[in-house]
């Protein structure tokens, strides 16, 4: 008699499914004719694929994060020295880096008198008018 492990979970368990399972129950409503083997290894392929498709997924999306990881510090590492990483030369597939935050925008030195007037006086009745006490002195 020769003893051997067969694996009852995880890889390779399929194989073994075959020998364990050659019968299956009918429940009672069930139709008698219908191949309920042949059904029980369907839904099994199925979650193979489905399985082997996640699988393929979650590789794409970690290649995807490291590279991203990696654009990262690339950029963080020119910001990193004196010139701002100007003068550093940039790989083929190196973006441009954005800048970010936000810019703000100030309205023009020269110009049209009367829309300084109107914001002025905007504001000096928004201060007249509100209820914070404002030393108006």
């Amino acid at each position: 008699k020769q003893w051997y492990q067969r694996r009852v979970r995880g890889f390779n368990k399929a194989g073994g499914d075959k020998e364990q399972n050659w019968v299956a129950e009918v429940p009672e409503n069930g139709d008698p004719y219908k191949d309920w083997l042949g059904d029980k290894e369907d839904k099994k392929k199925e979650k193979v694929a489905k399985n082997e498709l996640q699988r393929l997924k979650n590789i794409s999306k970690q290649v995807k994060l490291k590279s991203e990881a990696i654009n990262q510090n690339v950029k963080q590492v020119h910001k990193s020295t004196a010139s701002l990483g100007k003068f550093q030369e940039k790989s083929k597939e190196e973006k441009k880096a954005k800048e970010k935050g936000k810019h703000k925008k100030f309205a023009p030195v020269t110009g049209d008198a009367s829309s300084e007037k109107e914001k002025s006086l905007a504001l000096i009745s928004k201060i007249s008018n509100s209820s914070v006490s404002v030393n108006k002195e």
